[in-house]
């Protein structure tokens, strides 16, 4: 089925799932072959038990029966399902959840080797996360439009999480701004995360990023750069002031924001994309909860009215949480203020991490403005 699947050019986000689930299997069996004993037989049954429902469930859609359970009370009265595909979604987190609380009993009881059980854990801690709704977006809330306009793709400026780096994104912005000609979004479009968010909505609204660029080096650098917990509330003042009042049609279907959705159910953090936007508030409010650095920007995460709560975009792997572009149609342009692999744009000179929030003084700043403009 992988074989397939990579044939077919299917293998994108859910095809890097559907191979992390093939590698997990392997490592099920690995353990039960060269362990033996102990537990094993508890991680071998559940697994086998969660696969054999799975593909059932697969099966019967390929031979298109209809295989969601429900309880049906008669003529206009509701349908109670007890078993529908969501209900895959819940069943294999349960079992990551299950074997993860499974290693760390054997951990702590010494039933199993102890580097295999950490391995275990690892293994599911990072399933609980990739094995989410990770393309949760409210793309899906589409009217249909934009499909049709941008079937030819469009050239994607995407700029990675950033925070005090941030500065060399709007170097690079203030070049697109002054030789890249944005005569409709059906040619240009921009994705950013934290930091990076800002500077893709600056760009997407319309705003001057040279303005904006100068108001951070100077004014924000003078008042936050070495108070950390001054940022983001400097963030929020810089969006006040320069983003424009019809930002949220400019930025509708033209920007995507990554950000990090906190859940009450598991697996309680979801990588969530957002780029159609209601009103200036609402823009405003999922830039700053991109930005919402746990610790920096409080404990809590940061509420946007009708969406619900979020932390910072974090790092989350456009493999798993396809973010950066619109769709496979696109074409990307990445920019890295950390020189992560990959980036097409990224420091020429190599920048200190500590600068993210500890940044250098605001001549230095500007020069890493200037840098990210010559790159």
């Amino acid at each position: 089925d992988t074989f397939f699947r990579i044939a077919q050019k299917r293998f994108r986000a859910y095809g890097a799932l559907h191979l992390y689930m093939r590698l997990v299997s392997v490592w099920s069996w690995y353990a039960a072959c060269t362990v033996g004993g102990g537990d094993v037989y508890f991680l071998v049954a559940l697994d086998s038990w969660v696969s054999a429902v799975r593909f059932l469930a697969f099966t019967l859609s390929l031979l298109r029966w209809n295989w969601n359970i429900h309880i049906d009370f008669g003529m206009h009265a509701p349908k109670i399902q007890l078993f529908r595909k969501e209900s895959l979604f819940n069943l294999q987190v349960c079992e990551f959840a299950v074997l993860l609380l499974h290693a760390a009993a054997a951990l702590w009881w010494g039933t199993m080797p102890w580097h295999l059980m950490v391995a275990q854990i690892l293994v599911m801690v990072f399933g609980l996360f990739v094995f989410t709704d990770f393309y949760l977006t409210r793309d899906a809330e589409h009217d249909g439009r934009g499909v049709e306009v941008h079937r030819d793709g469009r050239v994607v400026f995407s700029f990675d999480s950033s925070a005090w780096l941030f500065l060399y994104h709007f170097g690079v912005a203030m070049w697109v701004e002054d030789n890249v000609q944005i005569p409709s979004p059906t040619n240009i479009a921009f994705s950013g995360s934290s930091g990076g968010a800002v500077v893709a909505v600056t760009l997407a609204s319309g705003a001057s990023n040279h303005k904006v660029g100068t108001y951070v080096a100077r004014d924000l650098h003078a008042a936050a750069s070495r108070n950390p917990f001054k940022l983001l509330p400097g963030c929020e003042e810089a969006l006040d002031i320069f983003l424009p009042a019809d930002a949220h049609h400019s930025c509708t279907d033209v920007c995507r924001v990554l950000l990090t959705k906190v859940s009450w159910r598991a697996p309680f953090l979801l990588g969530e994309v957002v780029s159609r936007f209601r009103s200036w508030a609402d823009l405003f409010a999922c830039v700053r909860a991109s930005c919402h650095v746990p610790g920096v920007g409080g404990v809590l995460p940061y509420p946007c009215p009708g969406r619900g709560w979020y932390y910072d975009g974090l790092v989350w792997l456009s493999l798993f949480v396809p973010w950066r572009t619109f769709g496979a149609q696109d074409s990307v342009i990445k920019v890295s203020a950390f020189g992560f692999p990959g980036a097409d744009i990224r420091p020429s000179v190599s920048l200190p991490a500590w600068w993210a929030l500890l940044p250098p003084s605001s001549e230095i700043c500007e020069a890493m403005m200037a840098l990210g403009y010559e790159d």
